[in-house]
């Protein structure tokens, strides 16, 4: 496999088991969390490689989520920074996943590059 496909299952297969953690502790009929990647099997070929860093981008901002609200709801110390700290190298995936998207999605890019324009300019006013 290559490096970037064995790192991208990798944060994939992290975040499924964030995932069963949360939904083990779900109130009934609510979902934390996001319910995709589903079936990838059934993704275009030429689409793969794009769907995997999104899905990628989804996984980690869940796991972020659940470390963060779990580092709120702790009234241990060291749990909390632990979790804050788990919580802030989910960010870096997520930069290392949007990094990957961004080389392989030219509009992908281009929408980014819109949407922070749109935010500067909303900011100025």
């Amino acid at each position: 496999m290559r490096a970037k496909t064995v790192i991208i299952v990798a944060c994939l297969l992290t975040a499924a088991f964030a995932g069963c953690l949360l939904v083990a502790t779900a109130p009934r009929g609510e979902a934390l969390m996001a319910t995709t990647p589903t079936d990838l099997s059934k993704v275009p070929q030429a689409d793969l490689e794009r769907e995997i860093a999104r899905n990628g981008i989804e996984a980690e901002l869940d796991a972020i989520n659940l470390y963060e609200q779990m580092a709120s709801m702790t009234k241990n110390t060291t749990a909390r920074k632990v979790l804050l700290d788990i919580a802030r190298e989910e960010k870096t995936h997520v930069g290392e996943f949007q990094t990957l998207l961004v080389g392989m999605d030219a509009e992908q890019r281009t929408e980014l590059e819109n949407g922070r324009k749109e935010v500067d300019a909303l900011a100025k006013n």
